[in-house]
């Protein structure tokens, strides 16, 4: 760390003009050195590029105010704040986190519950609102919703409850995008039993969800392996024509994996054939996965069959690695990393629908193994 600022002031002395991406490393290099007033070293560097006319941008504030906070002075973090905001630098979400979070009354040590400093942020997020006017005259959802998100990350999941009530009643609109911080930020503090109402909410006050939505109310059932909600969201997405992509597919069988609903997953691999979705390697790696916890009594295989199958990836990956390696084009390897799974995961997933006996699915799963580009049906399979 010493030798990154020393590289920093070097570039001063030789007249190079720091980048944003400079600055903000060396400000996050004074926090590596163990010492509580790095901070300080954080207000001289911010203070050098302004000397040069280089103004931090938001990244660059939040890693000073996260910086301030770590050496526990709180007070720096708050002017921090203030003197982004006076330089025409609008916060974003990572910042209204961290002085949320600065300003918790549970992280004060006088445990006297003060929330006046978290009414205060309110107001000036409805201020900060005011200002965001649309063409239809309408007050900006962007400001409440990063407010939403950052309630989420530190805990306090009731007041992004409330601020959705408030922000209707200043007359900003909350959006799609407004509602899936809110699903996300009650899942990340435990609230997954509440999620399921902000859907009915949303969609009572006609907001549309969308992909993001239901992969957020899925995910949140991965958490209590609740199979049954999950199978009914992905259900409710698809009757209401919603573009379903990949990732939504892989969040519900990784909620079937964890359930140990294998057969359920075969089924759901079904279902995106026939959206004309294609499985990518995520999928695969969860249905191995629920196979591997599947157990009916017939055991696993024998060991040579094991290490076989293992020797199998081994060389698959290895030649997909030497062949990846080949190509110059970025596309190219894009739609190599996405490519179909190899003879490894095919293997597996017979050897799986044979010891649950799904013998008609191990051979659909062997005609799509010799459909497959690439991929050679072996000894093994």
């Amino acid at each position: 760390w010493v030798s990154a600022l020393r590289l920093f002031d070097e570039m001063l002395d030789r007249g190079v003009r720091p980048t944003h991406q400079a600055l903000t490393s060396a400000i996050v290099a004074c926090d590596t050195g163990g010492s509580h007033d790095g901070w300080k070293k954080g207000f001289e560097i911010l203070q050098k590029a302004r000397d040069v006319n280089v103004q931090a941008n938001v990244i660059t504030y939040n890693s000073l105010i996260a910086l301030c906070e770590r050496n526990g002075v709180p007070a720096a973090a708050e002017l921090v704040f203030e003197n982004m905001k006076k330089e025409g630098v609008n916060p974003d979400g990572n910042t209204f986190a961290a002085i949320i979070s600065n300003r918790d009354p549970r992280n004060d040590n006088k445990g006297d519950g003060d929330t006046s400093e978290l009414r205060e942020m309110e107001v000036e997020m409805a201020v900060v609102a005011s200002r965001g006017i649309n063409k239809g005259g309408e007050q900006s959802a962007a400001p409440y919703t990063m407010l939403i998100d950052a309630y989420g990350r530190v805990g306090m999941w009731e007041h992004a409850l409330r601020l959705i009530e408030k922000m209707t009643a200043s007359g900003a609109q909350p959006n799609v995008i407004t509602y899936n911080a809110l699903i996300s930020s009650l899942d990340r503090c435990g609230q997954s039993h509440q999620v399921l109402g902000v859907l009915d909410r949303m969609i009572q006050r006609g907001v549309e969800p969308d992909s993001i939505t239901y992969t957020a109310l899925i995910k949140s059932c991965a958490k209590t392996a609740s199979w049954e909600v999950a199978m009914s969201m992905l259900d409710k997405a698809r009757a209401r024509k919603i573009k379903v992509d990949t990732i939504l597919y892989n969040t519900v069988t990784d909620v079937l994996a964890k359930a140990g609903e294998w057969e359920r997953a075969l089924d759901v691999l079904d279902m995106m054939r026939a959206d004309d979705i294609l499985p990518d390697r995520v999928t695969y790696a969860t249905l191995l996965r629920a196979a591997d916890s599947f157990e009916d009594g017939g055991g696993r295989g024998s060991r040579e069959e094991e290490n076989e199958y293992r020797g199998l990836a081994e060389e698959d990956d290895a030649a997909a690695k030497d062949e990846s390696q080949q190509r110059s084009d970025a596309k190219d390897s894009a739609v190599m990393f996405k490519a179909s799974p190899n003879v490894f995961t095919y293997v597996n997933l017979i050897a799986a629908c044979g010891r649950s006996g799904k013998w008609q699915k191990a051979i659909e799963v062997f005609d799509a193994m010799q459909r497959a580009p690439d991929v050679e049906p072996n000894q093994v399979a």
